[in-house]
């Protein structure tokens, strides 16, 4: 692992020298990272998700990617945003409530706004709140669990379906450069309800998948962009969160129109790696 680590930063550090620009000015006008919450690499497909599968095409991609443990939703997308595993800050607990201490070292926001980008961040957990700091310019919780009677593929509808739209909305309307981390829900609903990879649970990703086209295609008509489509854990069965190998389950998407793509096909990917994948870029 710490070999494959050392591969995949030489990678980004040798293709970070194509997106420096003059006068100290951020490298591009556009960077996102979509987290599409409980995700399987697996269930990634042209038939069922058309749109992330064309920015695969475009770009490139590992599948095998790894959850740090536990895997769960806080601890790994606080592993994004901070390059280390949360307990070497403190964090023990997959959960946060308004009015708890909140994320204490620098994160991903930190470095882009002292890159001068404008940073915005969309979530639909309210426990992803720890990771929203004074660094974040924009932000909004867009979307909560569903209600109990929500039933099979309406209710990745109901549970974060207004990050998209935000996000998109967001970038309609800003010109100067902009960073942005959009969190997705929906997959982690259906899951532990009819199962990782069962019919509904691959309805559900499509949905969200034609969700995300809009937000998509406006980032590749700004351009100067770099699009990042990754996730904080999978699922087995009805279950996640357990020492399951496929609980670990997840893909990194890499797609840009300024630097070369790095070839991560056969590569390891864990969640600690975004955040100096990102600083070597931005």
């Amino acid at each position: 692992m710490r070999k494959a680590f050392k591969l995949l930063m030489l990678i980004f550090a040798g293709i970070a020298i194509f997106g420096f620009t003059k006068n100290n000015q951020p490298r591009f006008q556009n960077v996102i990272v979509i987290s599409i919450d409980a995700l399987r690499p697996e269930a990634l497909s042209e038939n069922n998700t058309p749109n992330i599968s064309a920015v695969m095409k475009k770009g490139n991609f590992t599948l095998r990617g790894k959850s740090i443990s536990p895997p769960l939703t806080l601890h790994n997308h606080a592993a994004m945003f901070t390059g280390v595993h949360p307990r070497e800050f403190g964090m023990n607990e997959d959960d946060w409530r308004d009015g708890d201490k909140k994320v204490s070292v620098p994160t991903i926001f930190t470095s882009a706004k002292a890159a001068g980008y404008e940073t915005a961040y969309y979530y639909s957990k309210p426990k992803l709140g720890y990771l929203l700091t004074s660094d974040v310019n924009t932000h909004k919780l867009a979307g909560v669990k569903a209600p109990e009677s929500a039933l099979d593929g309406n209710r990745n509808k109901l549970a974060g379906a207004k990050t998209p739209e935000s996000a998109f909305e967001f970038y309609k309307k800003q010109e100067r450069p902009a960073f942005v981390f959009l969190h997705v829900s929906g997959c982690e609903w259906i899951g532990p309800e009819k199962g990782w990879m069962s019919p509904e649970y691959l309805k559900t990703l499509s949905d969200i998948d034609e969700r995300l086209k809009p937000v998509i295609e406006l980032i590749e008509k700004k351009g100067k962009f770099i699009i990042i489509i990754t996730s904080d854990h999978g699922g087995h069965e009805k279950l996640h969160g357990t020492d399951h190998p496929d609980d670990f389950k997840l893909p990194f998407v890499f797609y840009s129109d300024m630097v070369k793509e790095p070839d991560v096909q056969n590569a390891e990917y864990t969640t600690t790696m975004l955040k100096g994948i990102l600083d070597r870029l931005i």
